[in-house]
C-alpha cells in the first residue's frame, strides 16, 4: 500500500524478481480482501503510533475494507514504531499490556 495505495503481495521492484516469485507476473498479485471476510476469521489489529511503514490511514482503509465483523479490534499502541512490536523489552509495561490483550485473543 505504500507506493501503489493496493493491498498485494510484496512488491520487489524488480521485474525479474517479481516474475520469479509470481509466476511470470510483473506486478505482484493483488489480495482480494472479500475472501479474507469471508473466511470468518477475526482480526486485531494493533497500529504503532509512530509506525512509518503501516501507518494509520493505510491501516484503517484496510479495517473498512475488511469490515467490522472481521475487525474484532482496533487499537493504536501509543510510543511505538513498526520495529517495536518485534523488539520490545520484556520489561516495558506498555509492551506486556498489549501483548496480553494479544495472547486474549489468540486463545
Amino acid at each position: 500500500m505504500i507506493k501503489t495505495s493496493e493491498f498485494q503481495q510484496f512488491n520487489y521492484w524488480n521485474e525479474k524478481k517479481n516474475k520469479d516469485h509470481y509466476d511470470g507476473r510483473v506486478d505482484p498479485p493483488i489480495i482480494d480482501l472479500d475472501n479474507v471476510s469471508k473466511t470468518n476469521v477475526p482480526v486485531a489489529m494493533f497500529i504503532a503510533e509512530h509506525d512509518k511503514v503501516a501507518n494509520d490511514a493505510d491501516c484503517r482503509k484496510l479495517a473498512k475494507k475488511l469490515g467490522p465483523q472481521t475487525v474484532i479490534e482496533y487499537t493504536m499502541v501509543k510510543n511505538f514504531d513498526h520495529y517495536s512490536f518485534n523488539m520490545y523489552k520484556a520489561n516495558s509495561p506498555d509492551a506486556e499490556s498489549y501483548l496480553k490483550r494479544l495472547a486474549y485473543w489468540v486463545q
